[in-house]
């Protein structure tokens, strides 16, 4: 993933085919791990994908994650999978949804932060 985000391609396909094809569920769980918390500042959504094998065209794998993100709170991971359902499917009911839950957990958060700077 970090030597895709390298653009060191030929070195990541080194390592890939040197090691063994882990079990779809197995993947998604390792993409749980790897994109709930990200470096502020840095996404590697496209690069883990890449690198745990997942077409970024795969809309099962796609909702998949989007839903995971979303009940687990993740929202900005969450609102970016629903983005690229949407792209997938345009005018999907549950990307919609999701989205619109994430952005108003977002704003919840917001709120709760600046009540409390405002005690201080």
């Amino acid at each position: 993933m970090f030597l895709y985000s390298e653009g060191r391609d030929a070195e990541a396909k080194a390592i890939l085919d040197s090691t063994m094809v882990l079990p779809p569920e197995v993947i998604l769980e390792n993409l749980h791990a790897l994109l709930a918390e990200q470096p502020p500042g840095r996404n590697y959504d496209a690069e883990a994908l890449r690198a745990f094998g997942v077409s970024a065209t795969d809309s099962t794998s796609m909702r998949s994650l989007m839903r995971w993100f979303a009940e687990k709170k993740y929202a900005e991971v969450a609102i970016r999978f629903a983005d690229r359902m949407e792209r997938l499917q345009p005018g999907d009911l549950e990307a919609a949804t999701i989205r619109r839950e994430m952005n108003a957990h977002l704003e919840r958060q917001r709120s709760k932060f600046l009540d409390a700077a405002d005690v201080s």
